[in-house]
């Protein structure tokens, strides 16, 4: 590598798990875990040579009396699109095996989460790798390509944006979820691997072989119910968001992955799930009725990730998800509870009182086994409300709803439900 005589870095790494560590799940409430913390590179920058000698990346170089990491946070770096400081460190002509450790110790100084991963990521898309590359680099056959101009600018420009804690879905414009891949923009609430097992969940309940309509409430990207289309041909799915910017992706992202068609399979609304079916059967979306078949067609299935954090809580979430995503998304309310009321109380409503009907729920790991608790086996609440002290809705809601599983996410923490309208006998 070439020496430059503006640029001096004396990297000193306190762990080799900075560079070497696996990258972790996902949770709710963190675009990369939040739980894995890697060791710190400590990198001091020198704005130009001078009289001691440093080591940069094994070469000899020039170096001035070190700087304080804070250097970097006071940089350019965390201003809106300016890449100078970025330029700077990364001048041209570096190889990825050169630019990867840089790039990694930049972000890491930043408070980035898991930064080799980032950095993986990022210089996959902005070398136009094939995606199942990432996990090679800086290895690998793409070990010393030296990206041209263009890619060298992408690259930069994607690194601005993550050390301004930009999650790594909305730079990417895309992410893997189940066994497709979705569209994703800001301020959608981007996917969590751990709601692929919800999908699982739902089909698991979802026969194969007849027809069945799903609704998916909180529908955000479109994910959950997308998924359910794509993996039961038969099924009909309509999601609803709060959200306008949620409502155009999750259609947008049903085209794409569903195809020709897809119109007669997926559709998404704006609106509450506390207004949905009130009184109109959903005769107010034609779209819907189009779908269904019908003013006042119930469903079989109705699937939810639903805001479910408490209030209190979401305030403690990481720069990724408080700067950049939806928090009507997250918040749950105080108990975290407000919209899980909503959809519990509409049950009657979206299901059929003769063949009843599935409810699945990604929820808090506080949540599972108060609703056990709450919902007896013959399928009626108590008297003072279904949540006791944490909450208060009328049990003439929830006649006829029961509790029947509470499952684990893969970390073993309580994160869904699954409740039933109990068909008539």
């Amino acid at each position: 590598m070439k020496a430059h005589s503006n640029l001096a870095i004396l990297m000193r790494i306190t762990s080799p798990t900075l560079i070497g560590a696996a990258p972790s799940r996902i949770f709710r409430g963190a675009t990369l875990s939040t739980t894995t913390r890697f060791a710190r590179a400590q990198s001091f920058f020198c704005p130009n040579p001078a009289f001691s000698c440093g080591r940069f990346l094994g070469r000899r170089v020039a170096a001035t009396r070190p700087l304080s990491r804070h250097y970097l946070l006071a940089a350019p770096l965390s201003q809106s699109g300016d890449t100078s400081a970025l330029t700077f460190l990364l001048p041209p002509g570096l190889t990825v095996r050169e630019i990867f450790p840089i790039a990694a110790s930049t972000l890491s100084v930043a408070d980035v989460t898991e930064p080799r991963l980032s950095v993986q990521h990022l210089l996959t898309n902005a070398l136009d790798l094939p995606p199942n590359c990432f996990s090679r680099l800086p290895q690998g056959e793409h070990a010393d390509a030296v990206p041209s101009p263009e890619q060298r600018d992408k690259l930069l420009s994607h690194l601005s944006r993550r050390v301004r804690h930009e999650p790594l879905q909305y730079i990417l414009g895309s992410w893997d979820f189940h066994t497709f891949e979705v569209a994703c923009r800001s301020p959608v609430l981007c996917p969590r691997p751990e709601t692929e097992e919800l999908v699982e969940a739902a089909l698991r309940r979802i026969p194969v072989d007849a027809p069945c309509r799903v609704l998916d409430v909180g529908c955000g990207t479109g994910c959950v119910g997308i998924a359910v289309a794509l993996h039961r041909p038969l099924a009909v799915v309509v999601g609803i968001d709060v959200s306008d910017d949620a409502v155009r992706l999750s259609n947008e992202n049903a085209a794409t992955v569903l195809g020709d068609g897809w119109k007669e399979r997926y559709v998404s609304v704006r609106c509450r799930a506390k207004e949905f079916w009130k009184s109109d059967g959903g005769g107010r979306f034609s779209e819907v009725v189009s779908l269904l078949g019908g003013v006042g067609t119930v469903f079989d299935v109705v699937v939810s990730n639903p805001p479910y954090i408490p209030s209190v809580d979401v305030d403690g979430l990481g720069p990724d998800v408080l700067e950049h995503e939806d928090r009507v998304a997250l918040d749950g309310g105080v108990t975290g509870l407000d919209v899980v009321e909503e959809i519990l109380s509409m049950m009657p409503g979206w299901t059929d009182e003769v063949r009843g009907g599935d409810l699945l729920m990604e929820v808090d790991e506080a949540h599972p086994r108060l609703l056990e608790r709450a919902f007896s086996v013959d399928g009626r609440s108590g008297d003072e409300g279904i949540l006791g002290d944490t909450a208060s809705l009328p049990k003439k809601h929830t006649d006829g709803l029961m509790f029947v599983e509470r499952m684990e996410d893969f970390t073993g923490r309580d994160r869904f439900v699954w409740l039933q309208r109990r068909p008539m006998t």
